[in-house]
């Protein structure tokens, strides 16, 4: 159009290639065209079937970008300041941390939680001790007060052992990781 013939090198398909995955936002298939392009070569795959794998590649991609994104803005990380005592929100809390990519975050929140959770039975050991105390007819509802208190106290101990564990291996599987 200008009259001056155009510039060729080999790079040029490359580089307008790149430019343009940018400007449609393709950011996986930008990153891996080429990897997969090779991995393609190798296994003799034709041309849709690469193009398959890069788009899936890209979706696959997308849909976790836009988890993380709905976990960020629903402000995840806030739960991690709070103190349940019940064992079925502490692990989800706990997942949230770990599948957002902060292993130490849900190992120190393990720790935290299994702390809370033997202060909680020490307490109620306490309770117990108090009311078997006060027992003086065991068949009246005093006594499965006390049962209710001492087997609630045990089962809160074991949790908190059990996370205790849980975080001491979310650290060790961390550190392995690094290694």
């Amino acid at each position: 159009m200008s009259g001056q013939p155009e510039m060729s090198t080999p790079d040029t398909p490359q580089v307008l290639l790149e430019h343009h995955l940018k400007a449609l936002r393709l950011p996986t298939i930008l990153r891996d065209y080429d990897k997969v392009a090779r991995q393609c070569a190798q296994e003799k795959v034709d041309f849709p079937r690469y193009l398959l794998r890069l788009t899936e590649l890209e979706l696959l991609d997308r849909e976790r970008r836009a988890t993380e994104r709905r976990i960020r803005q629903a402000g995840w990380q806030e739960l991690l300041n709070r103190r349940p005592s019940d064992v079925d929100e502490i692990l989800r809390i706990m997942f949230l941390a770990w599948a957002m990519g902060s292993p130490e975050l849900a190992s120190r929140f393990a720790e935290d939680a299994a702390t809370s959770l033997q202060l909680l039975a020490e307490t109620r050991r306490a309770e117990a001790h108090q009311v078997q105390r006060a027992i003086t007819d065991p068949v009246v509802g005093e006594a499965v007060r006390w049962l209710r208190t001492a087997a609630d106290a045990a089962r809160l101990q074991a949790q908190a052992e059990a996370l205790k564990q849980l975080g001491k291996q979310i650290k060790t599987r961390k550190n392995k990781r690094k290694a």
